[in-house]
């Protein structure tokens, strides 16, 4: 899934780059930037959860910022979505912790 992710990053963000300066292009340009850190994050994934690379940090941190993400567009404002975020990323610390422990 990656490498088609990949793929699909850099159609977009060429895409992107050569309507530079409109709607469209910035908007792919995001869908770019999506694809690519969720390649980036499928992989991580796949190598946690192989036992080859601890990537807890990496993903703990994908957790907050989604958590965060999630929360301001909700319209929860700022300080709610800071705890937000910091309560995924310590609930994924333990989960991610105790997976590598058990499995």
């Amino acid at each position: 899934m990656s490498a088609a992710a990949v793929l699909l990053a850099l159609v977009a963000g060429v895409a992107g780059f050569a309507q530079w300066g409109t709607r469209d292009g910035a908007l792919l340009i995001g869908v770019a930037l999506a694809l690519g850190c969720l390649a980036g994050v499928e992989t991580a994934l796949r190598e946690h959860f192989s036992g080859r690379r601890d990537r807890t940090a990496l993903l703990t941190a994908t957790t907050a910022a989604v958590a965060s993400a999630a929360g301001v567009f909700a319209g929860l404002g700022f300080s709610v979505s800071a705890l937000l975020a910091l309560l995924a990323g310590g609930l994924a610390v333990l989960a991610l912790r105790r997976s590598r422990a058990f499995g």
